[in-house]
C-alpha cells in the first residue's frame, strides 16, 4: 500500500485495494497477488500489468490464470482500449511462457523504453533477450 500510495496520486479512477487482487489459502494466508497500474510505455499512459506473484507452494494451479482473467475484465471496466503491458526480466522465462498463452506479445519496437538506452542498443539487447528466452522455452518443453 505504501508503495502504490507513492507511485500515484490520489484521486485516480481507482483506490489502491480496487487495483491490487489477492489470493487466499483456505488457512487465510495470501498465497498469489498481482495489480493493474497505470504505467508510462513510450509516453503514453497505458494499462499495466504489476507485480504478479504466486507462492512456491500453489505455483501450477492455474490461480495466475485466474489473476490474469480479472485483471483483463478491471481493464475492460476501466476502459483500457490499447495494448496492456507488462515488464519482466529475461530470468522469469516459465512466466513469460504463460504470458505468451495469454496472448502477450514481445516488444520488438524501434524505440526504447528505457530513458538510459539508445533506441540503437535497446534494439539489439532486446532481440538477443528474446532469443534466450525462445531457447529456454523450448528447452523447457522437451523436458516436459
Amino acid at each position: 500500500m505504501e508503495c502504490f500510495q507513492k507511485e500515484f496520486p490520489e484521486g485516480g479512477a481507482l483506490s489502491p485495494e480496487d487495483r491490487m487482487v489477492f489470493v487466499k489459502n483456505r488457512e487465510g494466508r495470501i498465497v498469489a497477488t498481482c495489480a493493474l497500474w497505470e504505467g508510462d510505455h513510450l509516453g503514453e499512459t497505458r494499462g499495466r500489468f504489476h507485480w504478479l506473484a504466486v507462492s512456491d507452494e500453489c505455483a501450477g494451479k492455474g490461480i495466475a490464470k485466474a489473476l490474469f482473467s480479472r485483471l483483463f475484465a478491471l481493464a475492460c471496466e476501466l476502459g483500457y482500449k490499447d495494448m496492456l503491458y507488462l515488464l519482466t526480466g529475461t530470468w522469469y522465462y516459465p512466466a513469460i511462457g504463460m504470458y505468451l498463452k495469454m496472448g502477450f506479445e514481445f516488444y520488438r519496437g524501434e524505440r526504447s523504453p528505457f530513458k538510459k538506452q539508445s533506441n540503437e542498443q535497446f534494439k539489439e539487447r532486446n532481440e538477443k533477450a528474446i532469443a534466450m528466452i525462445e531457447e529456454k522455452l523450448r528447452e523447457r518443453k522437451k523436458k516436459n
